[in-house]
Formats: structure tokens, C-alpha cells, sequence
């Protein structure tokens, strides 16, 4: 996934100068040099979260429980899905 995000970034500057303005405009002391490294980052933490995606549809119910390490704001979940109403999880 790192690797892929790499190559991603590598070849769509113009993408990652979006980000980069994006992070500017949250974290404007920050130097352009770090904004492009975290820019990078978040392409790279985008691409992991994509193949976990991909990889748990592949293992076992078991196995994909082990993953989850730490469950918080369950109860606010439950108490919509009681209210028949839907949610946003990011």
C-alpha cells in the first residue's frame, strides 16, 4: 500500500499540491517541505485503509475481530441503529 501511494504521489503533484493547501489552511506555521511530507502520508494512510478494506472481506470472522483492538463510541451506534436512523463513520 506504501509503495502504491508513493507512486501515486509521485506522479499526481497537482493532487498532492491540494492536499497541501488543504493542510496549510488548517496548520499554517507549518514549512512546505513537512506539509508535503504529511501531504504524502495521508495518501499513504488513504492506501492502507483501502487494502484492510479489500483484505477483511478475505478472512476469517475470527481473524477480523483479533483486528479490532479497540471499540469506542459503540454505544452512540447502537442507540441510532434503536432509532432506525442511519450514521456517518469515519
Amino acid at each position: 500500500a506504501r509503495k502504491i501511494a508513493a507512486f501515486y504521489t509521485a506522479t499526481h503533484p497537482a493532487i498532492v499540491n491540494v492536499v497541501k493547501k488543504n493542510l496549510a489552511l488548517l496548520l499554517p506555521q507549518i514549512p512546505d517541505a513537512q506539509l508535503t511530507r504529511i501531504a504524502r502520508e495521508a495518501f499513504a494512510n488513504f492506501a492502507h485503509g483501502i487494502a484492510d478494506y479489500l483484505r477483511i472481506g478475505h478472512i476469517a470472522p475470527a481473524a477480523a475481530i483479533q483486528l479490532c483492538t479497540e471499540r469506542t463510541g459503540f454505544e452512540v451506534l447502537e442507540s441510532v441503529r434503536r432509532q432506525n436512523r442511519g450514521a456517518v463513520l469515519a
